[in-house]
């Protein structure tokens, strides 16, 4: 495999270039013959947000409560995407990456 970066030979199992340091995990490596699905082209949202004074909460709350808040708030956005027939691409922090308009694809990560 050769790093997307720098096109540096590095083995599979790699998490990291051991010449430029790119993280490849975040990645999706797919190595078949045949696509996944019969392409298309679609109009599609995507949809990034975060929590608004997320750092300040943080400071004042034990990490616990912190969590919970959070899962509350994750579930919630979860359930709002899935009414609007949108998927969770992925929550991170206090961020969210929501997508709408696309199949929703398992990547081995």
């Amino acid at each position: 495999m050769k790093c997307p970066e720098c096109q540096f030979e590095i083995p599979d199992d790699s998490k990291f270039c051991k010449e430029c340091g790119c993280y490849l995990n975040c990645i999706p490596i797919i190595e078949k013959t045949q696509p996944l699905m019969e392409s298309e082209r679609k109009h599609a949202t995507v949809l990034f947000s975060d929590l608004s004074g997320y750092t300040a909460l943080t400071e004042k709350l034990d990490p616990e409560e912190v969590k919970e808040i959070m899962g509350l708030i994750f579930s919630e956005i979860g359930q709002l995407a899935k009414s609007y027939d949108g998927t969770v691409e992925r929550f991170f922090g206090d961020e969210v990456l929501l997508l709408f308009g696309v199949p929703s694809l398992s990547f081995q990560r």
